[in-house]
């Protein structure tokens, strides 16, 4: 179940895209958050044709769950953190408060990884 925060304008459309949970069998970056998705763990691949151009990125879950929760679409190339500061203002140090027991919602364990990655990125600014 999506809970819509903010709606996503895309000024254009992918010409063609793949969206896939794969397992990795490599070491990859999260194209957001930057994390290590290691190897064995569940991560999402997407890959397809931007205006002409080849692209193929990986996502953790948990960015991908954030994604999910957030937005009512999805931009490619690493724009989560944008999307949420200039959308939703959100505390990116705290799980939003819930109702129900849902697998794919956010939770504290998705809150920490937020956080790791924001004290991650201001230490290579």
């Amino acid at each position: 179940m999506t809970s819509c925060v903010c709606s996503i304008e895309a000024d254009h459309i992918v010409d063609c895209c793949r969206v896939v949970i794969r397992r990795a069998r490599k070491e990859h970056v999260c194209i957001e958050c930057r994390s290590t998705i290691r190897i064995g763990e569940q991560y999402e691949r997407a890959s397809g044709i931007d205006e002409g151009e080849v692209f193929s990125q990986a996502t953790c879950l948990p960015c991908m769950r954030i994604w999910e929760d957030r937005f009512d679409g999805r931009v490619f190339g690493g724009f989560l953190w944008e999307y949420l500061w200039d959308c939703s203002g959100l505390d990116l140090t705290k799980a939003p408060e819930r109702d129900g027991d849902e697998a794919d919602e956010i939770d504290d364990e998705d809150a920490e990884h937020v956080a790791a990655a924001r004290r991650r990125a201001e230490v290579t600014k």
